[in-house]
């Protein structure tokens, strides 16, 4: 595997310390909200081997680019990662190292790709259309820009790609399915535009509760809006379907909701289970939403 050569070739006295900075990959290839790594190689070239001093230059704005150390002696290797957040386009990463009066470098080329909204592009016929460029500048500024979000979209990301480019091409072919899908659509944009409206007075004093806030007011509405005819339909057909006690649903969102704030407060250490915590709270603050409607009429029945 090739690796990038060191800016400026290593000089001295044969007994000074002198040394060499090589990445691999040299060229990276990401979607936004994905992550990746890169082996940073410290190599020593002559002399007794010294600390260096790393630095990363020219992370884009709106990623993340975090080295597991910031020293390194040679021979030695340090993990940079980059996490793609909301940016998007073409970027060269640079690695310093210094040691005394010598400076070394390592690039690397860094590009990331937007995700298309596959079924909302399909639907309004172009990716610049008003309600595309909104769920766009939702998923970018609100969802990836805070740990708890790109989270989440970690989960959902997966998921949703995973059949949203056949829908899209179902929606293509039949043109009348496009009408179905904007009605379809319109309660999950009042959703996440109230989302974002909740989020924008909170994203100055701390950007993580105005996602969390945003995310709890959007899978409230949106197991209220789809999930909540379902579930009060059937249990008029059926009555011995039944939700689950109130209570036991409350204590679920507030433990989910604890688990997301404790696991968003640890940083590192809570990052792997942060993805899990993030969707667990969304599924549950959703059901929360979709039974709300049951419960109120069961309690408006046992008082009437």
């Amino acid at each position: 595997m090739k690796v990038a050569p060191t800016t400026g070739p290593p000089s001295g006295p044969a007994g000074a310390f002198d040394f060499a900075i090589e990445v691999s990959p040299q060229k990276i290839e990401v979607y936004q909200g994905e992550a990746a790594t890169v082996a940073v190689a410290v190599k020593p070239v002559s002399g007794t081997p010294r600390q260096v001093k790393l630095a990363v230059v020219g992370c884009p704005v709106g990623a993340s680019c975090t080295l597991s150390k910031n020293t390194a002696t040679p021979p030695d290797t340090v993990t940079l990662t980059i996490d793609a957040g909301s940016a998007k386009g073409t970027y060269t990463i640079t690695i310093t190292g210094k040691s005394l009066a010598k400076t070394r470098q390592a690039s690397i080329t860094l590009t990331i790709k937007e995700k298309r909204c596959f079924i909302a592009t399909a639907t309004y016929g172009s990716e610049v259309a008003g309600e595309v460029m909104f769920l766009r500048n939702f998923r970018d500024n609100i969802v990836l820009s805070t740990s708890a979000g790109k989270a989440f979209y970690k989960v959902f990301d997966p998921f949703y790609y995973s059949w949203s480019p056949y829908i899209a091409q179902a929606i293509i072919r039949n043109s009348w399915a496009k009408t179905l899908v904007k009605f379809l659509l319109y309660p999950l944009l009042a959703s996440l535009k109230a989302a974002a409206a909740t989020a924008a007075p909170l994203t100055a004093l701390n950007p993580e509760a105005a996602v969390i806030a945003a995310g709890t007011v959007a899978s409230l509405l949106i197991g209220l809006f789809y999930a909540s005819p379902v579930i009060l339909l059937a249990t008029s057909l059926c009555k011995k379907l039944g939700p689950p006690s109130p209570s036991v649903l409350v204590a679920m969102y507030i433990a989910s909701l604890a688990a997301l704030l404790l696991a968003d407060s640890l940083a590192e250490w809570g990052a792997v289970v942060l993805p899990a915590a993030a969707a667990t709270y969304v599924v549950v603050t959703a059901a929360l939403g979709a039974l709300t409607p049951l419960y109120v009429l069961k309690l408006k029945a046992k008082f009437s």
